[in-house]
């Protein structure tokens, strides 16, 4: 959206005054929630692989400790 031109100085040229830093005010946010949001991404899919890894180290560990448990 295009940003909201004020002229005058009435009461009409107030309310679109108000209007243009609530707009602003708006675009703010809606800028704060999408980084916000890219970080989080960042540290769910750091998570994700973390937990893959861990996955696979639990699973070689459980082969290992069958394995030597055959061996007895």
């Amino acid at each position: 959206a295009r940003p909201i031109a004020v002229y005058g100085r009435n009461e009409i040229s107030a309310i679109f005054a108000s209007l243009k830093a609530m707009q602003q005010a708006l675009r703010e946010t809606v800028s704060e929630v999408r980084q916000g949001s890219s970080a989080m991404h960042t540290g769910i899919s750091e998570i994700a692989m973390g937990n893959n890894d861990l996955s696979s180290r639990t699973e070689q560990q459980a082969a290992s400790l069958a394995q030597t448990a055959a061996s007895m």
